[in-house]
């Protein structure tokens, strides 16, 4: 009845069924109507004018209401942001746009001047829609399409559109906006986009949108709206003077963007930590910061690393000085001013990236790092001396160090007493006129043109420098000349540090600019250094040179070389000799090694003097155990000799001074032995007297006329060799092996001539060998007739013997080496190869023996094949043979490719001929073919030769033929089945290529014959890919009159088959072959009796679904028909477009129904997987359900057991609901929890799960900000609201949720607010925020304890059935004490101060008496009375002070003073911070301890006096001695000096020795004399040791102070 009155809705298609009767009546009158049919009613209309039914379906109701757009929220999210979140009441598209207040840019358009008049743009702009919408071109389009009514869509608005459209701006920052929002439905879309339509469907012209008016109501909603300031300050200077102007301080000055403050570092550039970026804590430490306003420069002037007093300081290098010539990286950030819009801070902070990032141009800086700053330095260099002598005949060294970095000059200076006035004298140098000659640094630096510069760069402090000067500069600056040998100079030497160019090779800082000049040495530094090591004499010194150095090239001797040699001067000269081919050179020969050979020869004049050498070096071979100490010297090698010579000098003291031939000479060659030009001689041949050696190594027959021989040689030559008859021979017109001789060169098979051979005759065969030992390969195919006139082929498969002739190549080796000594004769001369003797070619013909020729001729074979007509799995090959061997052939399918022989031999199916004469029509049978199959038959064949000898083969042409098919194709039955009404399939498959011929007969008992089965049944050709493989043939007729088949009728079936053979190679075969009556019938009963079908899909009588527990949905359902549901759900706010079938099915949630009773499916997680979650609580769910029936279909395949009958069992023909169904609404009038009675389709939307679960407030930190609040950071995972009260004890048990919210001003909460009204969701989930308990004492222990609760009662409660849950309401969680030890709120308060005295109990210091009204440190400070006060720091850097734990007087000692003067006290006092609950110093030290004014500080002035004298007066000296001996017995006066004016004090002075009486003189009895106390002894016993004791307080000063005294044992006289 309800749906009866359901009002027609607007956007909607329906289906209109119209149904009509006549107004026919009976021949009496009576009506008689005729009514339209179902089948009429139900059919398409099709035509308008000509309609064939009553059906027009997919009429459209016109949608004529434009959406409403619905204000949810709105905020600034960045400083060119704002975002808007809103909701359409259906679907359609948003847009918004950012507009100009009235007062905003003209450009832009602005609220007044948004209109809605149609014009064009340029006479007037800012038409509402076209400038919302904006334009993709200029980046203006912010939208957002809307697929489901009443859901939030968020809109980011970041440009503004110019009026006349032509460009786009970003918002600007801190800048107020108006947003105006504009929307259309999707109307004309989705009618355009239905997927189906009627006939009278006329296309929508356009959407429906929202008017000005509209758009203007939601812009006032909105309100203006003002982007953030989010821009940290940057500089816009940034300069500090490279190099500072003071050596003790760098200053920068710079310029921020905004109001802020700037703080900056300093950082030695070598420190580790310059490594590392700077972070910002760490500038901010160092305390040197300025506040600046935007553009105006400001300064800050650090003195030091960081500014802290020591007391603060964590290390020593904190508050480091800066040093002077050292480089130092200033880092310096800052932070604006900036606030919200509320007022509250709000700061922006430069970024660690800018810190870090270099500054770039100090007037435009990129960044806050200027690195390389240098502090200027001032101080010169100080030379220091370490050694000087003369290490040559015209040069002095010197050795010196500098204590810093810089550059050191050296020249030499002519003495006084030098006779002529061309060089400056020491006494010359002056330093009062740089343009004057002899200018000392001008003279001392020298000058490159005149070579006269003499230099060292000091690149470290402390290190040895040396500097060499060779020459002297003439006095009017213009030559130079070299310093003569054995002559005396002095040596004075000047220095400039580095400072200039350290600074300017230096990376440098952009504002670096180079010094303009470094720090100098002065004439007085320079005089001072040069009297360190007083004047220097150059040497005498020149090496002997070879007048004559000749070597015999080759040598005389196979085993020596002969070295003669003169010098120049009397000496020793050295030779070692190496092989050229080591690799050795030059490089490797040092003098060292020359004289390590120990060759060598002493010569004094005259007559040249002769070194031999046999050996690489001249060893001992008693005194050495090298591998290597015996190297003799091999022939037929090149040597390469140096020599190397030293004369007999002595120095000017007598001692050995020797000269020696420099390495350079050494190494130099000889070039003419009569007038050597250096010690070297290369490439000296060791003469070869000796032939090579043949090796044989292999010889072979590799063809019908070739042998092959592989040799090699014992030394690089060449091979010759030939063939020779053996001697057995019949032949006489070849030599043979006997033959050979070397006696005449002339006459017939001279063995060298023979073997050479002629090129001419075709005859010669030889082989260079370049390498011995190395194989080489000759071939030999002619023999020489053996009176040389011609070359004859090698015929085959005869004998032969081999000869070989070698020679070396010694002459062609030695000549054409690419090093030659000067001593080796021109081109050789004289020098020739030595050969082998006719023995050595008869050894190696010998072990080389006789070897055959080759047979390599395959033989001739014909072939001839066919196929026998009663098989149809063989072929026959028909084979005739030249010679005995062997005939191998193996088949394959026609076209497969082509075997290798290998594979035509492995198949193991061959043919044999044994008969010498060959063979002729002999038979090979190929088994085991398929039939009807085309085949080629590979054959091979070989002759019969044996090793050595190789069988000859070769590959035969390809026999082609198919083998006979006489059989029918076999018909093997698979299975037969009736999917669909009127249909009978059958799958089969063949055993060959054919067609198959299915048939049913109109009724089962009709008798069939082959005949019917092919005529009237259905075919299918199988195609030769198709054997074997399933073919299926489709039944829809039957009988011989191929009528069509009845739904759910019984058939039975016959299929036959024919092939398509062809059997060309068979004669009398019956072709093609076709299936026999039997073999139908026997298929007949394979396939069974089958039975078509009927179908229909089921739908839902009843559906519902509901919330049942914070994780679980159950859905209720009926279906129309016995079948099974299934149902998954999916998050409403997922957006996900409608489930596509499968994926409801894979979720694994279902329930079988019998047609009639409700069903429960319980969903519990969005697939039945045991890895996935469960569904979250209170999150709303749209459910999808759909579902199939039960049917089945029969199905017949052979029986597995005999395959000759059919079973027949039946599968599943299950009808599925449409996505059409699944996806429409069950209900337009009922929602969750409700059911439907009348279910439009499965999709049911927005089912919403509990939220029983408290919410988690989560403990960030707690701290007290003030005196009289505390602050509670925490987190909540969910919307809802937390409260926290503050106890000052601990209640006995935990408060309630009531108690929390009576605090006394309270409550003290925070409500986290729901973002979403589909889940639980808030975007500042887990997000910090803040409770404030105020109303506190100052520094009193409290504890905090706080509870939250969700809003379930709010948002969830109203979807649950009252029956599943009656008492639903909020959540709340158990009332937590996050801190069990509690917090103290802060102390803020300075203690109070009060000096109680101020007394000096000694002469340098005052004691001060000082009350605190709370716990805390006092320091005091005294300055001379009527001076200045002490600062605040200047009290505190005395640190005279003393701590105190609780409330009271404290005692501080200011030590150091003056005695006898006045002086003003002043204190100053700071309490220890904040006290910790948990006792944790750590906390209490980083608490913020308050001091007390400076005011409060002047206000503690005590005056105070120092007393004169505190010390008690010092022993001077004690007469008699102590231990004196011989002291008189009778009575001696002791007399003690002091060092101020004494007098008696109390006590008695004791005079003791073992075993007498002790005697005690009174302090009144001691007589005093000024500094002088006496002590009258009466008389003692002789001969003991008296020990006289002065307590203390015996003796006291004029002020009272107490003598200490003189200890028992310390002052003793023997009697």
């Amino acid at each position: 009845e309800l749906a009866e009155r359901t009002p027609i809705e607007q956007s909607t298609q329906y289906d209109v069924y119209c149904w009509a009767k006549d107004d026919a009546v009976t021949t009496t009158g009576f009506p008689r109507p005729n009514y339209a049919i179902q089948d009429y009613v139900s059919a398409n209309i099709g035509a308008i004018a000509t309609p064939v039914g009553g059906r027009t379906p997919g009429v459209w109701v016109v949608d004529s209401t434009p959406p409403g757009m619905i204000f949810i929220s709105t905020e600034s999210v960045g400083q060119e942001t704002i975002q808007v979140t809103l909701q359409l009441s259906e679907p359609g598209t948003l847009w918004c746009a950012a507009v100009e207040l009235d007062s905003g840019l003209p450009t832009n358009c602005r609220v007044s001047s948004v209109q809605n008049t149609v014009v064009p743009v340029l006479t007037q702009p800012c038409y509402f829609e076209t400038f919302i919408k904006g334009a993709a071109a200029a980046a203006t389009v912010f939208r957002s399409d809307v697929h489901i009514a009443f859901r939030n869509v968020d809109i980011e608005v970041n440009r503004i559109w110019q009026s006349n459209q032509l460009a786009s701006s970003r918002l600007q920052h801190e800048y107020p906006y108006k947003i105006f929002c504009f929307a259309e439905d999707d109307w004309r879309i989705q009618a355009h986009s239905a997927a189906s339509k009627s006939p009278n469907y006329v296309e929508p012209t356009k959407p429906n949108k929202v008017a000005l008016s509209d758009v203007i109501v939601l812009a006032n909603a909105i309100a203006m709206q003002t982007t953030l300031d989010e821009s940290p300050p940057s500089f816009t200077k940034l300069l500090i003077a490279d190099p500072t102007a003071s050596d003790t301080k760098v200053v920068v000055t710079f310029t921020l963007n905004e109001a802020g403050t700037a703080y900056c570092r300093a950082l030695r550039t070598d420190s580790a930590e310059a490594a590392s970026p700077m972070p910002i804590n760490t500038i901010l430490s160092a305390q040197w910061s300025k506040v600046a306003t935007a553009g105006v420069s400001a300064t800050i002037e650090m003195t030091r690393l960081a500014q802290l007093h020591h007391i603060l300081a964590t290390s020593k290098d904190e508050t480091s000085l800066f040093d002077q010539q050292q480089q130092y990286n200033v880092y310096c950030w800052a932070e604006d001013d900036a606030v919200d819009s509320y007022g509250n801070n709000r700061i922006n902070q430069m970024t660690q990236g800018y810190v870090n990032t270099g500054v770039g141009t100090p007037a435009s800086p990129s960044g806050g790092t200027t690195t390389n700053i240098w502090v200027r330095d001032a101080t010169p260099p100080t030379m220091i001396f370490k050694r000087a002598e003369s290490i040559d005949d015209e040069t002095i060294q010197l050795r010196l160090q500098l204590n810093e970095p810089g550059t050191l000059w050296c020249g030499a200076v002519a003495l006084d007493a030098s006779a002529g006035s061309t060089y400056c004298k020491v006494s010359e140098l002056q330093e009062s006129a740089p343009i004057n000659s002899c200018y000392f640094e001008t003279y001392l630096k020298g000058r490159s043109l005149d070579s006269t510069v003499f230099r060292a760069e000091v690149h470290e402090a402390y290190r040895d420098v040396e500097i060499s000067v060779n020459r002297i500069w003439k006095k009017d600056l213009v030559g130079s000349a070299a310093l003569q040998h054995q002559v005396g100079y002095q040596v004075f030497c000047f220095a400039e540090d580095d400072w200039r160019l350290q600074a300017d090779a230096a990376p440098n800082s952009p504002s670096f600019v180079v010094p303009t000049a470094p720090v100098k040495s002065t004439l007085a530094q320079v005089r001072a250094f040069a009297a360190a090591f007083g004047t220097i004499s150059t040497l005498d010194e020149t090496p002997p040179s070879f007048t004559q150095l000749r070597i015999q090239d080759p040598t005389a001797s196979d085993t020596k070389i002969v070295v003669t040699f003169s010098l120049n001067e009397a000496g020793t000269a050295y030779c070692r000799t190496t092989r050229r081919d080591s690799g050795e050179t030059a490089a490797d020969m040092p003098i060292n090694r020359i004289l390590g050979a120990q060759w060598s020869a002493v010569y004094s004049s005259g007559a040249a003097v002769t070194i031999v050498m046999d050996n690489l070096e001249n060893v001992d071979l008693a005194l050495t155990i090298r591998d290597d100490a015996v190297s003799p010297l091999y022939q037929e090698s090149q040597y390469d000799i140096y020599c190397f010579a030293s004369d007999s000098a002595v120095d000017t003291y007598g001692a050995a001074r020797p000269n020696y031939v420099v390495a350079a000479y050494a190494h130099a060659n000889v070039v003419n032995p009569a007038l050597p030009q250096g010690g070297t001689t290369l490439g000296v041949w060791v003469v070869d007297f000796t032939p090579p050696t043949i090796l044989p190594i292999r010889v072979e027959a590799i063809a019908e006329d070739t042998i092959q021989i592989l040799l090699q040689l014992s030394e690089p030559g060449t091979i010759w060799c030939s063939a020779a008859l053996p001697d057995s021979s019949a032949s006489t017109t070849h030599c043979k092996v006997g033959d050979f001789q070397e006696v005449n060169a002339t006459g017939n098979c001279y063995f060298e001539t023979f073997i050479k051979g002629s090129v001419a005759s075709g005859t010669t065969f030889r082989v260079d060998a370049h390498n011995a030992y190395r194989d080489y390969e000759i071939k030999v195919n002619q023999i020489w007739m053996k009176n040389k006139s011609s070359g004859y082929r090698l015929p085959a498969q005869t004998d032969y013997r081999i000869m070989c002739f070698a020679e070396d190549d010694w002459k062609i080796q030695a000549a054409s080496a690419a090093v030659l000594s000067p001593n080796f004769p021109a081109l050789g001369a004289g020098l020739k190869p030595n050969g082998i003797r006719l023995s050595h070619t008869l050894e190696v013909e010998t072990s080389i023996s006789v070897h055959k020729t080759l047979d390599m001729t395959p033989p001739t074979v014909t072939l001839s094949i066919a196929a026998p007509a009663a098989s149809e799995s063989s072929l026959e090959v028909k084979i005739s043979m030249s010679e005995p061997g062997y005939v191998w052939c193996r088949p394959l399918i026609r076209d497969a490719g082509t075997p290798h022989a290998i594979a035509i031999k492995s198949y193991n199916l061959f043919y044999t001929c044994a008969s010498l004469a060959g063979c002729v029509n002999g038979v090979l049978t190929v088994p085991s073919l398929v039939k009807s199959l085309d085949y080629d038959v590979h054959c091979f064949a070989e002759d019969d030769n044996t090793f050595p000898q190789r069988p000859n083969g070769v590959t035969l042409p390809v026999q082609q033929a198919q083998v006979n098919d006489i059989t029918p194709p076999i018909i093997t039955i698979v299975e037969a089945e009736s999917p669909a009404a009127g249909t009978i399939i059958v799958t089969l498959s063949l055993d060959e290529e054919g067609t198959v011929y299915c048939y049913s007969p109109s009724a089962i008992a009709d008798a069939v014959v082959v005949s019917d089965v092919v005529s009237y049944g259905t075919h299918e050709s199988v195609e030769t890919i198709e054997v074997h493989r399933y073919v299926k043939v489709t039944l829809t007729h039957r009988g011989t009159t191929i009528a069509p088949m009845l739904d759910e009728t019984a058939y039975i079936t016959y299929c036959a088959a024919k092939d398509t053979a062809t059997n060309p190679d068979c004669s009398g075969c019956t072709i093609p072959n076709l299936s026999t009556l039997a073999e139908i019938r026997a298929a007949k009963n394979k396939i069974g009796t089958i039975q078509s079908l009927d179908h229909s899909p089921p739908t839902f009588s009843l559906l519902g679904a509901r919330g049942l527990s914070e994780s679980t949905i159950q859905v209720s359902f009926t279906l129309n028909e016995p079948g099974t549901a299934y149902c998954r759900a999916t998050r409403t706010d997922g957006n996900e477009a409608p489930l596509f079938l499968n994926y409801i099915i894979q979720a694994e949630f279902f329930a079988a129904n019998d047609g009639a009773s409700v069903t429960p499916i319980t969903i519990n997680k969005l697939s039945n997987n045991a890895n996935l979650p469960e569904l979250e609580a209170g999150t709303g769910y749209d459910v999808y359900c759909w579902a199939k029936d039960n049917a089945r279909i029969p199905i017949c395949q052979p029986n597995a057991a005999n395959g000759t009958v059919a079973v027949c069992s039946s599968k599943m023909a299950i009808n599925f609901m449409s996505q059409t169904y699944t996806e429409t609404p069950f209900s337009t009038s009922v929602y969750p929890p409700s059911s439907a009675s009348t279910v439009r389709g499965g999709r049911i939307d927005f089912v919403r799960t509990w939220d029983t679960t408290a919410p988690e407030l989560v403990f960030v930190s707690a701290e007290s900000r003030s005196q009289t609040s505390i602050t509670m950071t925490l987190q909540l995972n969910e919307p809802g609201t937390a409260y926290c009260r503050a106890y000052k004890s601990a209640p006995a048990s935990d408060p309630s949720y009531a108690q929390i919210l009576a605090a006394t001003g309270g409550p003290f909460s925070f409500e986290l607010p729901s973002d979403s009204t589909m889940r639980i969701f808030a975007a500042y989930a887990y997000r910090d925020f803040e409770i404030t308990v105020t109303g506190l004492a100052k520094e009193v222990l409290y504890y905090v304890w706080c509870i939250a609760e969700d809003d379930e009662a709010s948002d969830g409660c109203d979807q649950r059935r009252p029956a599943d849950d009656p008492s639903c309401g909020t959540n709340k969680n158990n009332v937590t004490l996050f801190e069990v030890d509690g917090r103290y709120t802060l102390d803020l308060t300075p203690p109070k101060i009060s000096i109680v005295n101020a007394h000096s109990f000694t002469q340098d210091s005052i004691t001060v008496q000082v009350r605190l009204d709370e716990a805390g440190t006092a320091w005091c400070a005294a300055v001379r009375d009527l001076q200045k006060a002490p600062t605040l720091n200047q009290v505190i850097a005395a640190d005279f002070k003393s701590e105190i734990a609780i409330p009271g007087v404290v005692n501080v000692v200011v030590t150091d003073l003056a005695r006898d003067t006045e002086y003003d006290v002043y204190c100053y006092a700071r309490d220890d911070g904040t006290l910790s609950a948990t006792n944790d110093t750590m906390e209490v030290h980083y608490s913020v301890k308050n001091g007390i004014s400076y005011t409060d500080v002047l206000a503690t002035k005590t005056d105070a006096h120092v007393i004169y004298d505190s010390l008690g007066p010092l022993l001077l000296d004690a007469q008699p001695p102590h231990n004196a001996f011989g002291v008189s017995s009778s009575g001696v006066s002791v007399s003690l000096a002091f060092n101020e004016d004494v007098r008696a004090g109390s006590g008695s002075v004791i005079v003791r020795a073992t075993g007498q009486t002790d005697r005690v003189v009174v302090a009144s009895g001691l007589h005093m004399f000024n500094r002088e106390a006496r002590i009258p002894v009466p008389a003692l016993v002789a001969g003991k040791t008296w020990r006289v004791i002065v307590p203390s307080g015996v003796i006291v000063d004029i002020a009272g102070n107490a003598y200490t005294g003189i200890a028992d044992g310390i002052y003793n006289l023997q009697t």
